[in-house]
């Protein structure tokens, strides 16, 4: 039928969809989109609740709420501009505040004797010599429920003068790399610029001897070996630092580079994901096609992956899997991609959230009664890592 004589509703249905193929992406893409618009109320609900109980810049918490909301809005996706900024100058904040720690030592106590700091209220201040280095603001809040409020008045300049400071590790080393890679400096440019550069000058400065990082945090205690470990901290900072123009961090990714070289293959699937960014930014494409072809050949007949090679797929494995395959540069319409979509689509609970075992992903040691405690963090964790991946599965936007 030529469109000239058909009917005007036949005509305009044949013009949507012959003159409109984004419109076809479009539905195709909207049940990853409903999925994201679910999980995302859960993420900022269970993230802003870590913040307010804990006040803890978290590897698996905040870092998380804050990239996901900024993936989210470079695709399109609506989230509160205010919101995001104000999660993010608290993230800021909190890490520039765990730059430098804190604490009273023997020799600054046997200093405050020449203050005239009367006898009992240094014995008050004794057991403070034995606590280890905090953040100022937490080390005030200790004087505070060690000193009486006349002390605390009289004493509290004195004692922080002659207190012992150093430098301290920004809220974790992977937290900071995890800041970086999402995009999160704050609300104000130039605060942007400064936080993102004092950050990578701190990764920098915690970088071991052989090029390294060790994980910190929860990271350490997951299933898998210490030295895999030190490989997937040492390739995510790797990519946080790289792409900036400071001399310092094109060092710390050099020598890095040269210590993951020397490394062993692992059994984590987070291991060839981080590899393969790697691969696709500083290899070979030989290299980068090699892990590729690894990791689909480790997808699950559901569509998902598992932390470990071989075990049941899970959100947070998927996840990063999904994200380091589009972020890597494959296309959404690859059968594997669409497979991992459907199946996170799919699995998603009634609150948003994806349910992770934590079983899978801690230390085969760990205790019943630890596991019950690591759940709502790995549901958290796992949760994010779905959200992410899904939304590099869907075209870039900019913001709504």
């Amino acid at each position: 039928m030529d469109r000239a004589h058909a009917p005007f509703w036949i005509a305009w249905v044949l013009t949507l969809f012959l003159e409109s193929p984004s419109g076809s992406q479009e539905s195709h893409d909207a049940p990853l989109r409903r999925a994201v618009e679910r999980s995302l109320p859960y993420l900022e609900k269970e993230g802003v609740a870590w913040i307010g109980n804990r006040a803890c810049l978290s590897c698996h918490h905040v870092p998380f709420m804050l990239w996901s909301h900024q993936e989210a809005r470079g695709r399109g996706i609506v989230v509160d501009e205010k919101k995001l900024a104000e999660w993010s100058d608290w993230s800021s904040n909190e890490s520039l505040a765990q730059r430098v720690r804190i604490k009273l030592t023997d020799a600054g106590l046997e200093a405050l004797k020449g203050e005239s700091l009367p006898a009992e209220t240094l014995g008050k201040l004794a057991p403070l010599a034995k606590k280890p280095a905090t953040k100022e603001a937490d080390f005030i809040k200790d004087l505070a429920k060690t000193l009486s409020p006349e002390e605390l008045g009289t004493h509290q300049a004195a004692v922080l003068r002659h207190a012992s400071r150093e430098k301290g590790d920004g809220g974790g080393i992977d937290t900071m790399g995890q800041l970086l890679l999402a995009g999160v400096y704050g609300s104000e440019a130039l605060k942007e610029a400064d936080f993102a550069a004092s950050t990578r000058l701190r990764i920098s400065e915690l970088q071991q001897a052989d090029g390294s990082w060790k994980p910190g945090g929860q990271l350490p205690r997951m299933n898998r070996t210490a030295e895999e470990g030190t490989e997937i901290t040492t390739g995510w900072l790797v990519l946080a630092l790289s792409g900036t123009p400071d001399p310092k961090s094109k060092e710390s990714v050099e020598r890095a580079l040269r210590f993951l070289k020397n490394t062993t293959p692992g059994k984590t699937n987070e291991r060839l994901a981080a590899r393969l960014l790697m691969e696709r930014r500083f290899g070979d494409s030989d290299s980068a096609q090699t892990l590729l072809k690894e990791l689909m050949g480790r997808q699950n007949p559901d569509g998902g992956w598992a932390w470990r090679n071989g075990g049941t797929s899970d959100p947070f494995a998927t996840g990063q899997v999904l994200y380091a395959l589009c972020a890597s540069g494959l296309p959404g319409d690859n059968p594997g991609v669409q497979r991992a979509r459907k199946h996170l689509v799919e699995t998603q609970g009634e609150d948003g959230s994806w349910a992770v075992q934590p079983r899978a992903l801690t230390a085969p040691d760990t205790k019943p009664e630890r596991l019950a405690r690591l759940e709502p963090i790995y549901r958290y964790w796992g949760t994010a890592w779905a959200t992410i991946g899904l939304l590099r599965a869907l075209p870039a936007r900019g913001h709504p």
